[in-house]
């Protein structure tokens, strides 16, 4: 693969890491009062089933189950999405808007539909994210939650800092992919947390006009004869 197309892919990954940090801190602030509404890491959630079914709290459960049935049904269907199109800019753009369109306009469905379905929608989506970009330059990476890339981002420091007495740029380069994917998903939820939680359209902030702008970034940035990732 060119060198551009492998750049191209990285900041493509990025954009999702931010976009799904910043859907992870929404659903909290939308959704406060549940338990494990998280989108995209579904650890917490499956326990928050557990937790619901014992309780006999049904109304936290549905969140649950929707979100965990979103988020299998959004992890499948790469599996039959990827290689659709023989155009693999078009296959690109395809697979980004089905990623990227629902949390982009979220706020103007959210308050049409009631909020399980809605969650659902963002478990699909978080899904579709997690088999469709999560390459960054050698590394495969997960997009969809931080305790992954916070694991590495330790090894990669004691690697390119602590265990030779000479740095390898290679570690070091390395170590900076990881610091930034951290550093994304965070941003992500920061932002998100400023953002008004479940506004309509004329509320919008200014937090989730920007994460609009990273939804719509990677469309300059489409790989050009891109082979459709293996998933």
């Amino acid at each position: 693969m060119e060198k551009s197309n492998v750049t191209r892919i990285a900041l493509i990954t990025w954009s999702s890491i931010f976009v799904m940090g910043y859907m992870n801190g929404f659903a909290r602030a939308t959704a406060s009062d549940t338990l494990g509404a998280l989108v995209t890491p579904q650890t917490g959630n499956v326990i928050a089933i557990g937790e619901n079914l014992a309780d006999g709290n049904m109304a936290n459960l549905t969140w649950n189950l929707t979100l965990f049935l979103g988020f299998i049904i959004g992890v499948i269907l790469p599996l039959f999405l990827a290689n659709i199109m023989k155009n693999k800019t078009t296959q690109f753009i395809f697979n980004w808007t089905i990623f990227a369109l629902p949390y982009a306009l979220y706020p103007f469905y959210a308050s049409a539909i009631s909020k399980p379905v809605a969650f659902l929608i963002l478990g699909i989506a978080s899904g579709l994210g997690l088999g469709f970009f999560r390459q960054i330059y050698h590394l495969d990476i997960n997009n969809a939650m931080a305790t992954g890339n916070v694991r590495f981002l330790g090894i990669w420091f004691g690697e390119a800092f602590l265990k030779r007495s000479r740095t390898d740029k290679k570690e070091v380069f390395t170590f900076c992919i990881f610091f930034i994917c951290v550093f994304l998903f965070g941003l992500g939820a920061f932002l998100a947390r400023l953002a008004d939680g479940g506004q309509p359209v004329a509320g919008l902030s200014l937090a989730h006009l920007l994460l609009i702008v990273f939804c719509i970034i990677p469309y300059f940035f489409a790989p050009k004869n891109l082979v459709a990732a293996k998933v």
